[in-house]
């Protein structure tokens, strides 16, 4: 920040007058000024000083042209008063500057989208890795929040999240939220369940032509997901490939372990997490045909990162991953999958029920009311879902407590617009089905009633008969 004074010299060029700001938005603001139609000595373009202090503080934001009378200041913070000078220029020197101007922007009261496709990304018996999609916000998305079982945990600005410390075995509910700089909240976004519990391996793939084992670690892989063993059938070919498995292994109990990989081309095996400047465990690097290479190390009875990598050059391809242990019992055999992996399993009697006979009325041009039927005695609460057509892209609106059955939607609706929503019943274990807007349901099971809810009963003229095992195509 400096003080804007005129510059010394001879033949320079009148000065702005009347300048004006307007705020546009809660992010942009007008700046214009009149400029002297016949100029003694014209100016070759003029200098736009901004501030937050009256009088000092000037900062340069813009050189603009030879009789250019406007500027729009964008990218601005909401609700923030700011101060304007002009400065008139030219090749000898410089105008005093004009007088003061001042505009304080317009108030953000608009709230972030709710994020979206929130997704349980990989689990260990402490830690659940998260992800979604951003969210959008008029100003600026500043920070996500991360609801854990309910309770504001967690901050990021990322749009990924691992929480950790978590008690074995045991599930939680996660949902995020969205925060802009204004302070203003989304809507939650949709919630998911996550068990702290081993699942399986992460796998990465990629593709190069190697001669030995690369640092996967400095490449991009092609493709990654989850498998619930090594397995290199989820190849895109069957020629210069390679993989890196990670994830957790159960020891059962204390003692001497024995790792193998029987592989063709090399392999890796790393008790500890991936560094390729590691020293393995296993080492069967290198071109070759099927060979076997082995490790033992001593273990304590628990849960350890595990490691695996892969290549194939060409030729066949084999990758195998064997264990022994004498003290737990273990006779060579393929590691199974079930080392990998924790058995956690939720009664069907722990998830809420899909609720029912979900009812949509516009209020007005900017408010629309939801009833529904409660038809769960566990549920934490009921997500409320919407999209602009039937099969559209649905994004969480809102969200209430438990018991509740019923939610007035105002969120960003546009007049003379229609919408489609989704309701479901969530918990700390999982969520229901969606039930959606229907106007009627009718099973030709001899049943008129309406089984959307919407009580639009059928009369039955005749004594219509129906058969379930005489279909026809119509």
């Amino acid at each position: 920040p400096y003080v804007v004074i005129a510059a010394n010299g001879t033949m320079t060029p009148d000065a702005a007058s009347n300048l004006n700001t307007t705020a546009i938005s809660n992010t942009t603001i007008q700046v214009e000024w009149d400029n002297n139609p016949t100029p003694l000595y014209n100016e070759t373009g003029f200098e736009v000083y901004r501030s937050t202090t009256a009088g000092t503080g000037y900062k340069l934001i813009a050189k603009l042209g030879a009789d250019v009378v406007s500027y729009s200041d964008a990218a601005l913070s909401a609700a923030t008063r700011y101060y304007y000078v002009i400065r008139a220029v030219n090749n000898n020197g410089a105008s005093a500057v004009s007088g003061e101007s001042a505009a304080t922007t317009k108030s953000d009261i608009l709230a972030p989208t709710a994020p979206t496709s929130l997704r349980v990304v990989s689990t260990t018996r402490t830690a659940v890795s998260l992800a979604w999609d951003e969210s959008t916000d008029d100003v600026g998305i500043d920070k996500y929040d991360i609801y854990v079982n309910g309770s504001k945990s967690y901050t990021t600005s990322a749009t990924s999240f691992t929480v950790n410390g978590l008690t074995p075995l045991q599930t939680y509910a996660f949902v995020v939220k969205a925060r802009d700089v204004t302070g203003n909240v989304s809507p939650a976004s949709n919630q998911v369940s996550g068990t702290a519990a081993l699942q399986g391996l992460n796998y990465k793939y990629y593709e190069g032509n190697w001669s030995t084992l690369p640092d996967f670690n400095t490449l991009v892989p092609v493709k990654t997901g989850k498998s619930s063993n090594v397995d290199i059938s989820v190849r895109n070919r069957n020629d210069q490939f390679g993989f890196l498995w990670e994830g957790f292994i159960n020891i059962p109990v204390t003692g001497s372990y024995t790792f193998e990989t029987s592989s063709d081309d090399g392999s890796k095996l790393y008790i500890g997490s991936y560094d390729n400047a590691a020293t393995p465990l296993v080492n069967n690097d290198g071109l070759h045909g099927t060979q076997a290479v082995s490790g033992t190390i001593s273990l304590n009875a628990g849960v350890y990162p595990i490691a695996m990598t892969f290549f194939e050059q060409g030729g066949g391809e084999v990758m195998d991953v064997y264990w022994t242990s004498a003290a737990a019992g273990i006779a060579r055999q393929q590691i199974p999958s079930s080392a990998f992996t924790d058995a956690v399993a939720i009664p069907a009697s722990s998830l809420p029920v899909k609720p029912s006979a979900l009812n949509v009325a516009a209020a007005s041009y900017n408010k629309i009311n939801l009833t529904w039927v409660d038809n769960s005695n566990n549920e934490s609460g009921f997500e409320v879902s919407r999209a602009t057509t039937p099969l559209g892209t649905y994004a969480n609106v809102g969200s209430t407590a438990a018991n509740v059955t019923s939610f007035v939607d105002t969120v960003g609706l546009a007049p003379n617009t229609q919408y489609f929503y989704k309701l479901r019943s969530v918990n700390q274990f999982g969520q229901s089905e969606f039930v959606s807007i229907m106007q009627a349901k009718w099973s030709f099971n001899g049943n008129v009633n309406d089984g959307s809810g919407n009580n639009k009963t059928l009369t039955a003229v005749g004594s219509p008969v129906y058969n379930a095992a005489d279909k026809k195509e119509g």
